[in-house]
């Protein structure tokens, strides 16, 4: 079997792309804040996601604490309901919160053991210096995305924000954030500051051998429905794509130009893809 990752391209430099909306987005708020930096032992930031006058989430910092006095950390937990959580996993009985980057998809199916009703959730624990292995947030970090969801009345809220934290671990920064007001709807990691189509145009890359497409996209990308079309707009073959690579065979006999047309969150994003023999 011939190496498919060598045969794997961005086309949107060479034939272009059309992007047109299939439904209407979910609602996103999002927050700019002066940068707001907090380095001073039980030194906190009260995070009032959805600005609806009710803190959501605390972040503290902690210094030269423990029995030893050596121990530094960086904690999240929900600052007055249970149902606050940071996307992340359960290691060791402990929780840690995941740190995300653009495109990264937060929504219901996602690992929320990021923290607990009666577990905070570890950005970074460090001892004398040396941070834990499990510590997703050990600095420095610049522009990471913290996956969070809430509950009100209608059902789940999904968020993010966006975090520095600095090299020795002893400060971090709160950036800006982002919540979805459509209930139960996911968004991504960034979302509204880089857009579903920023995300596709970048993240969604096609391969081509004689007349096999090789796709490929991040693997926390929700399920992509693609279609492929001539220029006629006639649909040759359409699939649904959950994997991280999926192979797409065209029907036809003939080399030249189709379109691929990704629909995702709403958005379709089309890419012109020049067949041509191996």
């Amino acid at each position: 079997m011939k190496d498919q990752q060598k045969k794997l391209f961005q086309y949107t430099s060479m034939a272009g792309a059309v992007l047109g909306s299939a439904a209407a987005e979910g609602q996103i708020s999002y927050t700019d804040i002066p940068d707001t930096t907090v380095d001073t032992h039980k030194g906190v930031y009260n995070l009032d996601l959805d600005q609806d006058g009710n803190m959501d989430f605390r972040i503290t910092q902690y210094l030269d604490t423990g029995t030893t006095g050596l121990v530094d950390a960086i904690f999240i937990a929900p600052y007055d309901s249970i149902n606050g959580r940071a996307m992340g996993e359960l290691q060791n009985g402990f929780s840690y919160p995941f740190n995300l980057i653009p495109g990264d998809s937060i929504g219901i199916d996602e690992l929320w053991n990021g923290n607990t009703d009666v577990k905070v959730g570890y950005l970074v624990y460090q001892y004398d210096g040396t941070p834990y292995p499990n510590s997703n947030w050990k600095g420095p970090v610049t522009d990471g995305f913290m996956g969070l969801q809430i509950r009100k009345s209608d059902g789940f809220h999904f968020g993010w924000v966006r975090l520095n934290i600095a090299a020795d671990n002893r400060s971090f920064t709160v950036k800006d954030f982002a919540y979805n007001s459509s209930a139960n709807e996911g968004m991504l990691a960034a979302e509204p500051t880089l857009s579903a189509a920023e995300f596709m145009l970048e993240n969604f890359v096609i391969g081509q051998e004689g007349m096999s497409l090789f796709l490929e996209k991040p693997a926390t990308t929700e399920e992509v429905n693609v279609r492929v079309m001539n220029l006629e707009g006639k649909v040759l073959v359409e699939s649904p794509w959950s994997d991280v690579r999926m192979q797409l065979d065209v029907p036809i006999e003939q080399t030249g130009v189709i379109l691929v047309e990704f629909e995702y969150r709403g958005l379709r994003l089309t890419k012109k893809v020049l067949l041509i023999e191996s």
